[in-house]
């Protein structure tokens, strides 16, 4: 039967999860808070390539991995030379050289260079975030 009046909610016994149980409820929410903002920085760190004529994703199958992030700092810090930033990719992604050369003839501008190393920043603070909650939860 349920309640309906506020003097019937005092007869039935509330069940209040151990402590540990809620530490551990609040440290998953959160976990999965972050884990939504990674995934959103992501996304527009990859839209703001693609603004700027990098077709990475094309080239390179995962845009986040150690070849594409060496890709991603080279072109933070400048270099436009897709000869150079083809060089940056290991030998053992699948592409062809070619087609990782011509996904990184790009067209970035200041503004978006600039976008791009703030929000890669934030990526690198947020995955940081995540590995420290990663360890509070093993504890």
């Amino acid at each position: 039967m349920a309640c309906s009046t506020p003097s019937q909610w005092t007869h039935q016994a509330l069940y209040i999860p151990a402590e540990e149980f809620r530490k551990l409820r609040d440290l998953t929410r959160h976990r999965g808070n972050l884990e939504k903002d990674i995934i959103d920085v992501k996304n527009r760190i990859q839209r703001t390539l693609e603004d700027g004529n990098i077709k990475l994703k094309s080239a390179i199958s995962n845009v986040f991995g150690v070849a594409g992030r060496k890709v991603l700092k080279a072109i933070i810090e400048g270099e436009k030379d897709p000869d150079v930033l083809a060089g940056l990719v290991d030998t053992n992604v699948k592409a062809k050289k070619e087609v990782i050369k011509k996904s990184l003839n790009h067209t970035i501008d200041e503004t978006n260079l600039f976008l791009l190393n703030n929000m890669y920043s934030q990526l690198l603070y947020l995955e940081h975030l995540a590995q420290e909650l990663g360890k509070k939860m093993t504890i």
